[in-house]
């Protein structure tokens, strides 16, 4: 099961390989859906710090992805990077509607707005990596 925050970085990266995979304007709607989606995630974390304040990380998950080289990954947010991930929902669907009307390959516009959306939640959210 994916969690709430690895959510926050590999539903954009689905969002981008499907807006390569779908006509224009499905690829549009994946992206406004996948905005949406963080910005829903970005408002959950936020609200978790608005009602309870704090300097701790919350919302920690590490999974083991490499066993035999003892390799992992920890996901967490603090207030800072619980912000930046709203703000990165949000800016992320503004670019999208604003875009709406883009001819010039809306695709590969929306697909790699969404990869880049997943590269910056995962810098915001990433505790550990290795």
């Amino acid at each position: 099961m994916i969690d709430v925050l690895a959510a926050a970085v590999l539903v954009p990266f689905a969002c981008a390989a499907l807006a390569l995979a779908l006509p224009a304007r499905a690829a549009r709607w994946c992206a406004v859906i996948g905005s949406a989606a963080v910005l829903g995630i970005g408002a959950i974390t936020l609200a978790d710090f608005a009602r309870r304040p704090g300097a701790d990380f919350r919302f920690v998950t590490t999974a083991s992805w490499s066993e035999s080289f003892g390799a992992s990954w920890t996901f967490g947010v603090d207030g800072f990077a619980a912000a930046m991930l709203a703000l990165s929902g949000l800016i992320a669907l503004v670019a999208t509607i604003q875009a709406w009307s883009e001819e010039r390959r809306p695709r590969a516009y929306h697909a790699l707005v969404m990869a880049l959306v997943g590269a910056i939640n995962g810098v915001f959210v990433a505790l550990d990596l290795l």
